[in-house]
This record gives structure tokens, C-alpha cells and sequence, in this order.
């Protein structure tokens, strides 16, 4: 729903639609704190992991990488959530896009 929307148009914005250092730095930042964002509901959270991967996957190297510690925080707090769907979608992310980095 809304959150994928969002995703779209905060990976529309990093890739190329404003291709500045501050759209793609504050793309990786809002899908991060999304990701962390205890409070939200599992769909939210989950589809901001799924931005992350997306956004690492599509992003130029040096974009992303001065983010690598705030993703991989917000990975290891997906990790650590009580619910296995989101576990297993960050071990995924992990696993795939973020290993490069």
C-alpha cells in the first residue's frame, strides 16, 4: 500500500529522478529508520528492508556505502524482531545485497 509507494518514490529519487548525494542519503536514512522503527507495523518494516535492497542494489557504490553501518544496524534490528517473517526477510537482505558492502 502506502509504504510500497513510498519505497518506489524513495528509490525513484536515489536512482536518478534527483540524483543528488543528499536524495540518495536521505533515502537509505528513511528506509533505515523505517526498518528500525520498532513501533511500526510488520508490513512497514518489512518494506522499508525492502527498500534498503533495492536501494543497495541499484545505487552507484559510492552512494551507498557511507551508509553501510546505519543499514547493517538496522538489518541487525530486524534480525533480532520477535516476528519470523521479518527475521527471515533481513537474513535474506543480508544474505543477497548488503554483502558487497
Amino acid at each position: 500500500g502506502n509504504q510500497a509507494a513510498a519505497a518506489a518514490v524513495l528509490l525513484t529519487l536515489a536512482r536518478g529522478g534527483a540524483s543528488t548525494e543528499a536524495a540518495a542519503s536521505g533515502a537509505v536514512k528513511a528506509c533505515a529508520a523505517a526498518a528500525c522503527d520498532s513501533n511500526a507495523p510488520p508490513a512497514a518494516r518489512a518494506d522499508a528492508v525492502r527498500c534498503l535492497g533495492a536501494l543497495a542494489a541499484e545505487l552507484p557504490h559510492a552512494r551507498f556505502y557511507p551508509h553501510r553501518k546505519a543499514v547493517g544496524a538496522a538489518l541487525s534490528s530486524v534480525l533480532s524482531d520477535e516476528r519470523r517473517c521479518l527475521r527471515a526477510l533481513a537474513a535474506r537482505s543480508g544474505d543477497r545485497g548488503f554483502t558487497q558492502y
